[in-house]
């Protein structure tokens, strides 16, 4: 496996070299992995929904380079608000209300089957500027540790673009089933169930070029809970979800992780040419743990430690897990939380995270950063 890389050519008139950088450990030890490679140890990471500043580009890219120097990560998910993708096509959000990680949704764009022709190309929304903005300002704040923007699948969009739920865990009695909400929509309008896709998958298509060009090291690609046969069953999953995902994929310069939530999450689909890492919750019902898709997956494995467990404080089964993962996984893996960890997490979770992979950076690390 291969990352692109530029040569910087210095103007015609200068006859000095540009020097190359040497890379940091933490790149290293990130490619390295990547490559299937063996590093000097397990690159180790975790992230949060930062609230209030993920309303602010500036604050949030101010929190993540703290968090990340004072913890030594070796790699960056960038965590935006979970609304963002959305708010860019047309739906709305009270930034001043928020149930868990969600800012109340106040408007819907597609209410009804003839509203899929209100989902255009949005690559041009001021949100998504933000966000380009938020990879060049950390990009500044960290220097050259690995960054990953988070983009959530075409279809994971689409289902909240109609509020529903792309996650199994937040149906509620009484919810409309997301399988019958895309059964509906294509057996209405299946042209335009696709054309909508097609408005969203070109727009991250020139998102993910933007955010390369402020310096993003690839893509962290979301499939969120769309893998659960509740949520979309495996034929709509095949037609709605692959090949649009395959085409943002494509289209990365850089490498490509992919993430499925939740249980029954499916990380052998997202086993595809092109994705160098495939995350998922090994700890959740009907998933496999790191060994055994070691066995079987070609993308290297993320994950190992139940995000819950973190975000409750559980710092002695954050470290049990930890060490299992380690001691289990067969071969080179990318140790984090399996999912976004609750902004409850204290302190003494993140710290017995890093200290699982015998960390030798730690606050030393964070003070020449």
């Amino acid at each position: 496996m291969t990352t692109d890389t530029t040569t910087l050519v210095p103007p015609a008139e200068s006859t000095t070299p540009t020097p190359t950088p040497t890379p940091s450990p933490q790149r290293r030890r990130f490619e390295a992995t990547l490559k299937g490679g063996t590093p000097d140890r397990v690159p180790v990471t975790a992230w949060q929904h930062h609230i209030p500043e993920e309303s602010d580009v500036e604050a949030l890219a101010d929190r993540v380079a703290a968090d990340t120097a004072r913890f030594g990560w070796d790699w960056i998910k960038i965590n935006p608000r979970a609304t963002y993708l959305p708010e860019a096509f047309g739906n709305t959000y009270d930034l001043a209300r928020y149930t868990g990680v969600l800012p109340a949704r106040t408007r819907t764009l597609v209410r009804t089957p003839a509203d899929l022709d209100l989902v255009t190309d949005a690559a041009d929304a001021a949100v998504l500027a933000d966000h380009v903005r938020l990879v060049a300002l950390l990009r500044e704040r960290v220097g050259d540790l690995p960054l990953l923007p988070t983009v959530f699948s075409p279809l994971s969009v689409l289902l909240e673009l109609t509020g529903t739920p792309s996650y199994v865990s937040a149906l509620q009695p009484g919810d409309a089933r997301p399988t019958e909400v895309l059964a509906g929509l294509l057996a209405e309008r299946p042209t335009a169930v696709h054309a909508a896709l097609r408005a969203i998958t070109d727009t991250l298509v020139t998102y993910l070029g933007r955010t390369r060009e402020a310096g993003a090291d690839g893509v962290f690609f979301a499939v969120t809970g769309t893998a659960h046969r509740d949520v979309a069953s495996p034929q709509q999953f095949s037609e709605l979800s692959t090949p649009y995902d395959d085409e943002v994929l494509a289209s990365v310069q850089g490498w490509r992780v992919v993430h499925t939530c939740g249980p029954w999450a499916h990380p052998e689909w997202l086993d595809r040419p092109g994705v160098h890492a495939v995350h998922w919750d090994q700890t959740a019902p009907g998933n496999p743990t790191l060994a055994e898709a070691g066995r079987t997956l070609r993308a290297i494995g993320v994950g190992g430690v139940a995000h819950l467990a973190a975000g409750d404080g559980e710092v002695a089964t954050v470290r049990d897990q930890a060490r299992a993962a380690l001691e289990g996984a067969g071969r080179a893996f990318l140790l984090a939380p399996s999912c976004s960890v609750p902004p409850s997490v204290p302190d003494a979770v993140y710290a017995a995270l890093r200290d699982a992979v015998g960390h030798e950076e730690g606050a030393e690390a964070a003070e020449t950063r």
